[in-house]
């Protein structure tokens, strides 16, 4: 099948719901709504940052009613009734607190504009402040608003409306929508294009400076348009209408817009109670994920997708500890998916996190509600339009099954295939049958919320590239048969390559990769726990420093804080300069690293221990069989194995080399001792200064603290 479009084109607006509508034109305003399905009822409006205006064109001689609704009925709405009368425009201020006529609010706050009516219509506009002082008032603001609206074919009997409208029969309705959003821009467009009525039109329109790409060999091959219909009272003779119209060009715009979806990862892992007045649900994408494909992002606008249930959802912005709403509806109506388009350009940069949270009432459900793209399922995400495009497609998180399973009394379970093992009464029932078969009081409820989001989560990066997914995680991906769990507070957890599960527990740090046969548990306070090449499982702690990993037969090297590790390993001699540095390494069959703080760590190379003592400086020992002077003016003197002399120079450092068969005795006062080769396990004790541990076939504790553990 042939590409339909060549790369040298860019799509700059789409029509959703509709093929192009321009309405009937109300000079100066900048949004408008049909409210009815008919046509008669159309809405114009606009607004500032104190005030909103509308403008209502009615197919009716007689009275025109609007209201805001907290939920589309008639409780709690903020109403307004208007009419013209012998030429003459009225307005009243209302409010209901019932399903019966509304009742004239006290404060006036709607005000009459202009209005006047013709042999068809009636034309009233009206003003609003966006926020009043009056509790019978609703706030206007970005949130999702149910208006109410009706119409009679009459006026009322008395001028002043006191006595109330007449009854409105069945020309009233609810229609969602967004007052306050950012107006689609005029577009130019060619002298054949044809304009009609169309319900439901929502214009995209994308800003001069971006396009979303179209041909690409990257780019989509085909568009396709999935419907969902929902019919669960079978009414017959229902028909849809919709369709898209995408306008492109051939001049390429600065920048292509890519969609990424961030939210919770749709599966049974995201359980919804029944009967909760608000649940509260978090996911998130870890700036990990975002690090990986972006340098500086812009986020111009999101179309949030969840379920019936939901009546609150918040995409949020972390940054250095600091919360941004990004989009935000407290009063979220399914019915309405709408295009949140954003006044000012969000950017995102390396190390920021995004939250999607959503809340739901599922007050009218009898049983759980799960994660899922059915109707009577539930989810909670946003897709996000941003740019520059890159690779990262979806970045998604869900809780753990075992934090739900140990809530509802699962003492122990086998995942896969799902078997649960404890406790007796629990036994050979499915995941489903405990979840459901759990008593959820509102209590419990409640408890279960945070009982989750204070829990692990499991985090997915999807990047599209040579038609194959790539999969990145926040908890890396182990390489094990077993389920692994991973817990990271603003870190990644590293790859471990074991057999046997492995907990990795980091505050503020990486965890190092682990090459063992046994598994290893890493404890670190601020800091890595380095990992050393043996075959039984070492055990190292560590403040302040970084941990060093060590698997091979080569020399490594070794950072450490306020030190050089230094290395040697040679049969020639090694000069060794220091200057409140670290360093030193002898012979031995495998190369050894060193780190220090303010001190030299000493290798010994001999069979038997060695003590090792100094008062601010470190006597040196030789390996011959003539004497050596060692010269030191608060300095020490090294000497490394061979047949002659060396010279070694240290600013108020250790000097040290020995190798000879017998012991040494070495007296230090505020400096480190070392021990190195021996076939025994040593003892190093360091206060202020780094315990060096090397070439031995059994197991090493080293203490150190503000110091770096080295093997």
């Amino acid at each position: 099948m042939a590409k339909p479009l060549k790369s040298s084109h860019l799509l700059t607006f789409t029509i959703v719901f509709a093929i192009l509508a321009r309405l009937v034109n109300a000079s100066g305003f900048t949004h408008h709504e049909t409210l009815d399905e008919a046509g008669k009822y159309n809405l114009f409006w606009k607004f500032d940052e104190e005030k909103i205006e509308f403008e209502a064109h009615v197919q009716t001689k007689g009275w025109v009613g609007l209201g805001l609704s907290p939920n589309g009925g008639m409780p709690g709405s903020d109403i307004v009734i208007g009419w013209v009368k012998d030429g003459k425009a009225h307005l009243t201020d209302r409010y209901a607190d019932a399903k019966a006529q509304p009742a004239v609010d006290e404060s006036q706050d709607w005000e009459l504009v202009s209005g006047n009516e013709n042999g068809t219509h009636t034309v009233l506009r009206f003003s609003r402040k966006l926020m009043t002082c009056d509790t019978k008032d609703r706030v206007i603001n970005k949130d999702t608003m149910r208006m109410i609206w009706a119409w009679h074919d009459e006026d009322p009997e008395e001028d002043s409306g006191g006595n109330g409208p007449g009854y409105h029969s069945s020309n009233r309705g609810v229609r969602s929508s967004i007052l306050i959003t950012q107006a689609v821009p005029e577009t130019s467009l060619p002298d054949t294009t044809y304009t009609f009525d169309v319900i439901m039109n929502n214009d995209i329109t994308y800003p001069e400076h971006v396009g979303y790409p179209i041909g690409d060999d990257d780019d989509t091959d085909y568009l396709m348009l999935q419907m969902h219909y929902d019919n669960p009272q079978m009414l017959p003779g229902l028909y849809d209408s919709s369709g898209l119209r995408l306008i492109y060009t051939p001049e390429l715009r600065e920048n292509e817009i890519g969609i990424f979806e961030v939210g919770m990862r749709l599966g049974k892992e995201h359980v919804i109670p029944p009967g909760a007045d608000s649940f509260t649900s978090a996911a998130f994408c870890d700036p990990q994920c975002l690090s990986q494909v972006c340098a500086s992002e812009r986020i111009l606008s999101g179309n949030t997708y969840i379920m019936t249930t939901t009546n609150f959802l918040c995409l949020k912005l972390i940054r250095d500890g600091v919360e941004t709403d990004i989009s935000r509806d407290d009063n979220y109506d399914f019915s309405l998916q709408y295009m949140r388009q954003m006044g000012e350009e969000i950017a995102i940069y390396p190390g920021d996190t995004l939250v999607m949270e959503c809340s739901y009432r599922s007050t009218d459900q009898d049983n759980v509600v799960y994660g899922g793209l059915g109707a009577l399922e539930e989810m909670c995400m946003d897709f996000v339009f941003y740019y520059p495009k890159s690779k990262l497609r979806s970045c998604d998180s869900r809780p753990s099954s075992s934090r739900t399973l140990g809530f509802v009394g699962v003492e122990d379970y086998i995942p896969d295939p799902f078997q649960i093992l404890a406790p007796p009464s629990l036994v050979n029932k499915s995941y489903e049958d405990v979840v459901e078969g759990f008593q959820w009081t509102g209590q419990r409820v409640q408890q279960f919320s945070s009982h989750i989001l204070d829990g692990n989560f499991s985090t997915f990066c999807l990047g599209m590239g040579n038609g194959s997914a790539d999969y990145y995680e926040l908890a890396s991906q182990l390489n094990s048969d077993t389920p692994t769990d991973i817990a990271s507070s603003q870190e990644l957890a590293s790859q471990l390559n074991s057999d046997t599960p492995t907990d990795l527990v980091s505050s503020q740090e990486l965890a190092n990769q682990l090459n063992s046969d046994t598994p290893t548990d890493l404890v670190s306070s601020q800091e890595l726990a380095s990992q050393l090449n043996s075959d039984t499982p070492k055990d190292i702690a560590s403040s302040q420093e970084l941990a060093i990993q060590l698997n091979s037969d080569t020399p490594k090297d070794i950072a450490s804080s306020q030190e050089l590790a230094s290395q040697l390993n040679s049969d020639t001699p090694k000069d060794l300069v220091s200057s409140q540095e670290l360093a030193s390494q002898l012979n031995s069959d495998t190369p050894k690293d060193i780190a220090s703080s303010q001190e030299l760590a000493s290798q010994l190379n001999s069979d038997t221990p060695k003590d090792i003592a100094s008062s601010q400086e470190l006597a040196s020992q030789l390996n011959s069989d003539t004497p050596k002077d060692i010269a030191s003016s608060q300095e020490l003197a090294s000497q490394l194995n061979s047949d002659t002399p060396k010279d070694i120079a240290s600013s108020q450092e250790l000097a040290s080399q020995l190798n000879s068969d017998t012991p040494k005795d070495i007296a230090s006062s505020q400096e480190l001792a070392s021990q190195l080769n021996s076939d025994t396990p040593k003892d190093i004790v360091s206060s202020q200064e780094l315990a060096s541990q090397l070439n031995s076939d059994t197991p090493k504790d080293i203490a150190s603290s503000q110091e770096l553990a080295t093997s």
